[in-house]
């Protein structure tokens, strides 16, 4: 048996035979584990596996992201509502280095001011300051 990374007590073999044979936590430590942290594996990488699968109960096809050791089941709606903002986070990224390397290489400007250009230009671009930072 393995020891959970979270914890270090041995995982249970019907919990990992339930999940995944590589899962890394324990189904206490899995319940609790914060999602929107992101921890790399030990190798220094972060995992991302997609696998589609259909769900046992409903028989209706979704979609699996896995994110190191945490995994989410997605609709195919949701799943195609995280395509389209993936899509447009790496839109808006190249934008942002475009407009970045513009203005420091060819305007002349500092780092400081565009950076606060920057934050000017993704405003005007996504609507206000709450949809570049929203909580």
């Amino acid at each position: 048996m393995k020891p959970c990374r979270l914890c270090h007590r041995e995982i249970d073999a019907s919990w990992r035979n339930a999940t995944r044979e590589d899962v890394r936590t324990c189904r206490d430590c899995f319940a609790r584990y914060d999602m929107r942290e992101v921890n790399v594996t030990d190798d220094g990488l972060t995992r991302i596996e997609l696998a589609s699968i259909l769900s046992s109960t409903t028989k209706e096809g979704k979609v699996e992201l896995a994110v190191n050791d945490v995994q989410i089941q997605m609709d195919l709606p949701k799943a195609r509502e995280v395509l389209a903002m993936l899509s447009g986070a790496i839109e808006a990224a190249v934008s942002d280095q475009l407009f970045y390397l513009f203005l420091t290489t060819r305007v002349g400007m500092s780092d400081e001011r565009t950076a606060r250009a920057l934050l000017d230009f993704r405003e005007m671009r996504q609507g206000s300051q709450q949809a570049v930072y929203p909580q």
